[in-house]
């Protein structure tokens, strides 16, 4: 059944992902195009990334405590 009550009989030959896109009133092109895109990271996923890159980094050369670890990162990163 769909959103708009309309009922959708998935007919032989139909397939799964037409029947999805009808159901959640997508299109099918919009559908593959998501799909098909190249996963990129967005600045969040980066920044995210970077940090914990650099977390390890300042870890793996000293464990001072995380004072330390803050203050470092801090004179490291542009964080006000």
């Amino acid at each position: 059944m769909l959103k708009d009550g309309n009922q959708i009989n998935l007919e032989q030959g139909q397939t799964t992902n037409h029947f999805l896109c009808q159901y959640e009133d997508i299109s099918q092109s919009g559908y593959y195009k998501w799909r098909n895109r190249i996963r990129s990271l967005n600045r969040h996923e980066q920044k995210h990334n970077n940090l914990i890159e650099l977390i390890i980094s300042i870890q793996s050369q000293q464990s001072d405590g995380y004072r330390y670890l803050v203050a470092v990162m801090l004179t490291k990163i542009d964080w006000k």
